[in-house]
């Protein structure tokens, strides 16, 4: 229930200088340490790949749905460095949040910066595609249709594709349901690009129709 400020740590020491003052004593003391001065709430210091400098995000957490997407995978190894770091088995897990009011959450941009309404986080690797696996080569006829299926690894995670054909006049393809009708004789090379940026692609032999 308490108010928490989220800051990086560039934000948070150029907070402290702000409220710095000199004490009966003499000593050097700022009304900035672990917590918000005046207003209240207790301040968590977290990484600038995370929160940009000068920008802070205010809100009672405790209106902040957090819920497990992938479950947790555990594995086990006996190499002899997996084993020397103490570690026997480890587990990964995925979890998102969502505010569950809006009005409960607030972002503030300080120092005269205007916050940062969005930013572009690194894969977590367990839950975004790593590859794309499709046949290299397959066979259509003239007028028919074929669609190819990729598989994602590393555990058939979902994603989103685009479709395009190296050669048109042989073989076209549906840019977004992957559908590949033949054209004429030859060959075209279909390539899938997933919404990561991840590409494959399948030589597709076009016969006649009947052969």
């Amino acid at each position: 229930g308490e108010k928490v400020w989220v800051m990086n740590e560039f934000t948070y020491n150029f907070l402290m200088a702000q409220a710095m003052n000199v004490d009966a004593a003499g000593a050097i003391v700022s009304q900035v340490n672990g917590t918000m001065p005046v207003i209240g709430g207790i301040i968590e210091v977290l990484p600038d790949t995370i929160i940009p400098d000068y920008n802070i995000v205010m809100g009672y957490f405790e209106l902040y749905r957090r819920v497990n997407r992938a479950g947790v995978k555990y594995a086990s190894s006996d190499e002899y460095f997996f084993l020397s770091d103490q570690t026997v088995f480890k587990a990964t897990e995925r979890w998102d949040g969502k505010p569950l009011i809006a009005e409960a959450f607030v972002l503030i941009g300080i120092n005269g910066t205007s916050p940062t309404t969005s930013a572009t986080f690194v894969g977590d690797g367990a839950n975004e595609p790593q590859a794309i696996l499709m046949p290299a080569t397959a066979t259509v006829t003239v007028g028919s249709t074929l669609t190819l299926n990729p598989t994602i690894l590393p555990y058939g995670v979902g994603t989103t594709f685009s479709w395009v054909s190296g050669t048109a006049a042989k073989a076209t393809v549906n840019s977004v349901t992957g559908e590949i009708t033949g054209v004429s004789t030859g060959s075209s090379v279909i390539t899938v690009t997933a919404a990561n940026g991840l590409t494959a692609q399948t030589t597709v032999t076009v016969a006649a129709a009947g052969a």
